[in-house]
């Protein structure tokens, strides 16, 4: 997935991202997003009334994807 890389040089760290956002980041739809988050993959953190995504677990989570699909080739 060569979005996940692309975007990376994107993202501050230092930022928080909304969902839709967060999914643009990381070309990928709100719904995997969600999924993401309710497997403890994509950390959340509660904004007011809705949730946000740090920039540095976005980058985190680009890390840690980024090596899984190098090791499944």
């Amino acid at each position: 997935m060569d979005t996940l890389d692309d975007n990376k040089g994107s993202i501050s760290p230092f930022r928080v991202y909304d969902l839709n956002e967060a999914s643009n980041l990381l070309g990928v739809n709100r719904k995997t997003v969600y999924q993401l988050q309710e497997k403890g993959d994509l950390p959340k953190k509660l904004v007011g009334r809705g949730y946000k995504f740090l920039g540095e677990d976005l980058l985190r989570f680009m890390g840690s994807a980024s090596f899984n699909e190098q090791n499944n080739k």
